[in-house]
Parts: C-alpha cells; structure tokens; sequence
C-alpha cells in the first residue's frame, strides 16, 4: 500500500509538473506571441513613418539623405567638361570634332557601366561598389584637371573610365532607396531624389564656371591657357570627402542582417541569416530561402550577395532579359525618352541663339527653364503615382509621355508661327519649355526607377535588383549617345527654322512610340493580361 501510494504520489507530482511545464510553455508562446506581433507593429509604424519610431525613421532619412547628396556629389564631376569646352579647345588647339568623341566616350562608357555597377551592387554588396565607383570618379577627375602633357587621346580615355565610374552608383542608389522605403513609397521617394541630379548638374555649371573666372582673375587676365583645369578640382575633392560620408551611412544604417522596411525582424537566433526579403505588392516574398545548403550565396552586410547566382555563378544579362517580363519593352521605351531630352538638353541653346537670333546669355537663361521644368516633373510624377493613380505607375508615365509628345507638337508649330510681339515670343518659349521639361522628366525617373524596380520583383531572376535596373539604365544612355547623330542628320542647316521643327516633329514621334512600347508591352496574350503584377495592369486597372 506504501508503494502503491507512493506511486500515486510521484504520479501526481509528475502531472503537476507536466501542468507547471505547459502552462509555462503556454504563457511563453504567449508571450513569444506578444512580441512578435509588437515587433510587427514596431516595422508597420516604421514603414507608415510614425513618430513613435524614431530609429527606423532616423535610419530612413539618413540613407535617404546619403543616396541624395551622394548622387548630387557625383554630377558635379560629370558637368566640368561642358562647362570647360571652349578654353580646353583654345589652349589644346582641339577641333569640334575632337570634343564631340570626347563627349560619346563619356556617354558609351556611362551605359557600360550602369550594366556593371547594377550587377556589382548585387554581387559585392551596396557599400563596396558605391566606393569603388565613386572613388574612382573623383580621381579621374582629379588627375584629368593635372595631367602635365594633355592630348586628345590620352583625355578622351581619362573622362571616358570617369563615364565608366560615373554609370555605376545610379542602379546601386535605387536598389539602397527601394530596400528602405519599401514598394509603396518608392514612386515618390525617387521623385524627390531625382533632384540631386538636377540640382548637381546646375551646381556643377555654377561652380566650374565660378573657379575658371576666379582663376582667370587671378592671372590679371593676361593668359587664359590652361584655365579649363580649375574647373574640375572642386568636383573631385567633394566627391571624394562624400564618398566617405556615404560609405559611413551605408555601413551604420543599411544593415539587411538587422532592418529592412520591407521585411521582418531578423531571427534572434545565431544562425547565419542567408535571406533577402523583397517586399511585392501583395505579400513579403523570400528570395533566399533561411537554410545552411544554399547555393545561391549568403547577403553581404550591405546587402550583396558573397555566392554565386545562376549558371556558373554569372546570371547573364541574357538570361536575365529572357525571364524578366517586359523589360526589353521599358528598356526600349527608355530609349527613346533618353534620346528625345539629351537631345533637347544638348541642343536647346545651340537652336535658339542659332534659328532664332537670341543672344548667348538669353539662350542659357531659356534653356534653363526647360531643367527647372524637370525637377518640379520628377516631385509631381511621383506624387502622382501615390495619390492619383493609386499606385499605377505606368498610367502616370503613358499620360506624361503622351503630354510631352503634345507639347512638342506644339513647340514645333512655334518654330515656324512665333508670336509677332518679341515679349509674348519670350512668354511663350519659358511655358512650353517648362512643361516639356516637367513632362519628360517624370517617365525618365519613373522607368529607370521604380519601374524597374517592379520589374526585378517579378523577375524569375532571383537577388537581382540592382542588375536589372543597371541594365534599363544602360539600355536607355544608349540613347543619350545617339542624339548627337539623330540630330546632325536632321539639321542641315543650324539657321533654318523648319529643319528645327522638323526635329521636333520627330521627337513627338518617338515619344508616341515610346507610349505605344509600354501599352502593348503590358499585355502581349491573354494569360498575361491576367498576371498578378500590379504594374503590368496599371493601364487596365
């Protein structure tokens, strides 16, 4: 009975502790519950920018902050050659000709490395491509500015590795900007950082113009040789003390082990986190699955990937072009948009002191309302596609492409029936440039951006964002090198008018094109046209 009783004993003693033990296991599931839903909480208040958060949202302003300086530090190192053209060409004694393969060095160098710097981004990581590219863009230029016996040749390869260097932060900022700000607010997040690069290229002119006088004064004005070096000094060296700041940022706040708007919380577990998650419009997608037998590499702390992706461990744009929906349509829209405004950029002041009869300083001061125009078109496009188009980005670019394609039409009417009074002529030349600036700039953020971005998401292509938006970029700087050409074959002759108007015809042409390229991109066959993807219905929706 003793035994019998003290079995009974342990027995009940076991099941009180069974009872203890879940109901132990039962208050820390609850509260491991809890936590994971405050943490929830925590990244949806992050992502919504409440100010209940201020971590997360201190991270997004300084990495925002980080990609917009830095991008605007990189123009001031692209615009010193236009502005030094005329005392290069003086002191050198180099043709027109010369400067102009000068200048299609550049560009070609530009498109290769915005396929190299979006694949680098992927591969490295953001934090080591951003130095490499920048770094090397700041010494270019610096050592094109010091270079003891200049030539043409030896110049045209030095600016041609700055283009090289130059191509490769763009994808890599838009791949930083769309990890932190998530799908939903990346339309209009790259608006706003669009400006950097209006903004960089105005300070650029301004400060390479200021350094060349003030070192022209400082000769008392008896030589003018060799001026043209003052005005790359100051690019370089800012561009070399922002590479540092940036890389600083993208260390301490660009962290995919430990934050991500567009993801959860990290496991809290030692376990090597081997997963990128990429938000889409539905759900939090996985890229890399969480387990020790990947193959396809583990994320860099900034956000690349150390292994290998793909055959070989290369993911061939080929292949990449092959399983990404649509990419060949908006990289060819691109084209065109890139071709049609590097046109009317290069062009402008040339056609208005030349056709009709303004002086330089007039032409400067109305070309320059066709930039301004673009940066209030960059903030308005994206703030379009968030609160009038729901989202819908490729109906704000088909009705922006089709807007500027109008206006051009107009402006071409205007070429050959100005207005009769010279103050309504001025008037009229300031609105239709404006709104021809605006209007063409919002497709060129959009495609080159966020659409492309989306097009990464629907990708079979796995961890390869910024490759894909490099290769949109470059796709679509071959058009900026091609202006050139398109444009001399039209114009035969600088002073007449209706060779100008032509031009501008055909440039409402290609932008008509480039609206037809994204519409029927959009749905080639019926099972498409019942895709998931939210951007591929954006005109249907």
């Amino acid at each position: 009975s003793s035994s019998s009783s003290s079995s009974s004993r342990l027995s009940h003693q076991l099941h009180a502790d069974e009872g203890g033990e879940c109901r132990m296991r039962g208050r820390h599931c609850e509260h491991k519950y809890e936590a994971t839903m405050m943490s929830q909480t925590t990244i949806c208040a992050a992502m919504r920018g409440d100010g209940g958060v201020d971590k997360a949202r201190r991270r997004r302003i300084m990495l925002f902050f980080a990609c917009w300086i830095g991008y605007l530090a990189v123009y001031l190192c692209r615009k010193p050659f236009a502005v030094a053209k005329a005392n290069l060409a003086a002191s050198l004694e180099i043709s027109s000709p010369g400067l102009s393969f000068t200048d299609t060095a550049f560009l070609a160098s530009y498109s290769i490395g915005a396929f190299v710097g979006g694949r680098l981004g992927d591969k490295i990581g953001v934090r080591r491509t951003l130095v490499f590219s920048m770094g090397i863009s700041a010494l270019s230029t610096y050592i094109f500015a010091l270079v003891p016996s200049p030539s043409l040749p030896l110049l045209a390869i030095i600016w041609a590795v700055n283009g090289l260097a130059q191509g490769c932060p763009y994808p890599v900022f838009l791949k930083v900007l769309s990890d932190t700000f998530g799908d939903e607010n990346l339309s209009m997040t790259a608006g706003l950082w669009s400006t950097s690069s209006y903004l960089g290229g105005a300070m650029g002119n301004a400060i390479a113009s200021a350094m060349m006088n003030h070192r022209m004064a400082m000769s008392g004005g008896k030589t003018v040789e060799n001026v043209w070096r003052a005005a790359f000094v100051p690019g370089s060296m800012v561009l070399m003390c922002t590479t540092a700041f940036v890389a600083r940022i993208i260390h301490l706040y660009y962290d995919k082990k430990d934050f991500s708007s567009a993801s959860l919380p990290a496991p809290t577990t030692a376990r090597p986190y081997s997963a990128v998650k990429r938000k889409t419009s539905d759900s939090i997608v996985p890229v890399l699955s969480l387990s020790d037998d990947v193959d396809s590499g583990t994320v860099c702390d900034d956000g690349g990937s150390t292994g290998a992706t793909g055959d070989g461990g290369v993911v061939l744009i080929i292949n990449i072009i092959r399983n990404t929906p649509y990419l060949l349509s908006i990289s060819a829209s691109y084209f065109l948009v890139k071709l049609v405004r590097y046109s009317l950029l290069m062009w402008l002041p040339f056609m208005l002191t030349q056709a009709k009869g303004l002086s330089t300083n007039s032409a400067g001061a109305l070309s320059s309302c066709f930039e301004m125009g673009s940066m209030i078109g960059s903030i308005f496009a994206g703030w379009a596609c968030d609160h009038l188009a729901s989202g819908r980005r490729l109906l704000v670019v088909w009705c922006m492409l089709l807007g500027t394609a109008f206006a051009t039409l107009y402006y071409a009417r205007l070429d050959l029936y100005p207005p009769t009074s010279p103050e309504s002529c001025v008037f009229y030349e300031i609105v239709v440039l404006i709104i021809m600036g605006a209007a063409i700039a919002g497709p060129d953020t959009l495609l080159s951006g966020p659409i492309a971005q989306d097009c990464a998401s629907n990708s079979s292509e796995k961890n390869c964002s910024s490759t894909i938006v490099g290769i949109v970029d470059g796709l679509g700087s071959i058009g900026a090198i091609f202006q050139g050409p398109y444009t001399a074959a039209i114009i035969k002759n600088s002073e007449m008018t209706q060779q100008w108007s032509n031009l501008h015809v055909s440039f409402a042409l290609c932008l008509f094109l480039a609206a037809l390229l994204l519409s029927s991109g959009a749905l080639p066959d019926e099972a498409r046209r019942k895709s998931s993807h939210h951007w591929v219905k954006a005109l249907y929706s």
